[in-house]
């Protein structure tokens, strides 16, 4: 289901720090893009730029595992659904590894399909069996090749979760850091009155405003949160750095929006709606780009179709703005670009733009 957003971009650069009284600049791209591609998707979920210049995406409504080429104007399919060698079921996301390539998580399979630098598939890895790391948890690749995804709870009731890098070089595996879920938590334990306990389902709500994660390029872990809006960064080192609370104007929760909602998801209850909603609403709408920043988009109103971003630092200081065309995402990043998925209402199909980061 498609939901109108107002993009926001968060970047951290983990350079050096910025003060809050740094310069607020625009980021325009809502112009023409410097290349596109006439081929269209069913979906897009994400994708990432090879060293050799192509650009991997997947299509998760066909379930297929794309190679696009700028360049050429082309668009290959890598291999085909199946469960055989160098093959894949459920293509989850996309993910770029330490040198030059890609790696794609296989939710199905348990296994991760393996793409070179000039986008050959080289064989599948990270299985089940290797260290714990299921590719289904899995949330980035740093520089240095070490994989980061949840870890497992260690409670019937955890308030956190552990965030786990894994060293393929050593096989060692390591907790970074903690998200917190007490936000997002949809269930809880209850005791029994003769010993024990008993999961308790909760009735759910909409837009929970539950911190997300990402992974940077040097190894830190940014955490984005909702309420109140702020950015924490556990730099590779372990030390913490806390933003200061970002101000945003939240939309309001109107009959209108609920009426749209209805139409677009089906009947929901009125008490499953917040009075607004927070800034973004998942982990799908956290993006980490190879120069180390973090793009939140930003939920919007129901009648809003144009995207926006907020541009955040290493010290959660807001940087600037940015803007993209009407019924776009911005899918992946390159060297000195963003690749952005458009879509065309009338039909729902999407179609591959790539801007210039001025």
């Amino acid at each position: 289901m498609r939901l109108p957003r107002a993009v926001a971009l968060v970047a951290l650069c983990l350079g050096p720090a910025v003060g809050l009284s740094a310069q607020v600049r625009t980021i325009d791209l809502s112009g023409r893009p410097i290349a596109a591609l006439s081929e269209s998707f069913s979906s897009i979920v994400g994708g990432a730029e090879l060293a050799g210049g192509g650009f991997v995406v997947v299509d998760r409504a066909e379930r297929t595992v794309l190679l696009a080429d700028f360049a050429k104007g082309t668009v290959t399919v890598l291999s085909r659904n199946g469960a055989g060698p160098d093959e894949y079921r459920m293509p989850s996301k996309v993910l770029a590894n330490a040198s030059g390539g890609a790696i794609v998580p296989d939710e199905a399979l348990g296994r991760a399909l393996l793409i070179s630098s000039d986008g050959a598939i080289t064989g599948t890895g990270l299985d089940r069996a290797e260290a714990g790391m299921p590719p289904i948890g899995i949330r980035g690749i740093d520089r240095s090749g070490r994989v980061y995804r949840f870890g497992a709870s260690r409670t019937i009731d955890p308030d956190s979760l552990p965030i786990e890098r894994w060293d393929p070089a050593t096989r060692r595996v390591e907790t970074v850091a903690w998200w917190p879920q007490s936000s997002a938590t949809v269930g809880r334990a209850r005791r029994q009155p003769g010993g024990g306990t008993r999961a308790e389902l909760l009735a759910p709500t909409l837009f929970s405003s539950r911190p997300e994660w990402i992974v940077l390029a040097d190894g830190a872990v940014a955490i984005v949160y909702s309420s109140p809006y702020h950015v924490e960064v556990v730099t590779p080192s372990g030390r913490r750095v806390r933003g200061p609370r970002i101000s945003y104007n939240p939309v309001q929760v109107t009959k209108e929006y609920r009426a749209w909602f209805a139409k677009e998801r089906g009947p929901t209850p009125d008490e499953m709606f917040p009075r607004t909603l927070p800034p973004f609403e998942d982990a799908g709408d956290l993006l980490a780009s190879p120069s180390g920043e973090i793009w939140v988009r930003r939920l919007s109103d129901w009648n809003d179709s144009t995207p926006a971003y907020d541009i955040i630092d290493a010290t959660g200081a807001l940087r600037g703005r940015a803007r993209l065309n009407a019924h776009s995402k911005i899918v992946g990043f390159g060297k000195g670009v963003a690749y952005v998925a458009r879509e065309v209402p009338e039909d729902g199909l999407w179609y591959l733009e790539k801007y210039a980061l001025r």
